[in-house]
């Protein structure tokens, strides 16, 4: 349920609060330009537990289950299809471009 609309009351309320502090700890990670490099790494870190937590009230499998359910790609294991499919039909050209830059 990526809207949330059809969850019992109670769910949908945790719903609610895990995307907002997920948008919060977002903001603040984009934000912390002066963040040092562990304040950084506790951010992320945070982000990530937020987003596993927010999965598993919604028991999906992933965050990112969640989030692509309903857009084209519908699944992380489509874009990855998709990204191989992709770097196996380009290798080629890559492998051409590659022996000109040596030459």
């Amino acid at each position: 349920e990526s809207n949330g609309i059809t969850l019992p009351d109670d769910v949908r309320e945790l719903v609610a609060r895990f995307r907002t502090e997920i948008e919060e700890v977002g903001s603040r990670l984009l934000a912390g330009q002066g963040l040092s490099g562990q304040q950084q790494q506790a951010t992320i870190l945070e982000l990530k537990n937020k987003r596993h937590e927010l999965a598993s009230v919604l028991e999906e499998p992933s965050f990112a289950h969640n989030a692509m359910a309903n857009t084209l790609a519908a699944s992380p294991e489509n874009v990855w299809r998709f990204l191989a499919h992709l770097a196996a039909q380009i290798r080629p050209q890559i492998e051409r471009e590659m022996a000109l830059l040596r030459q």
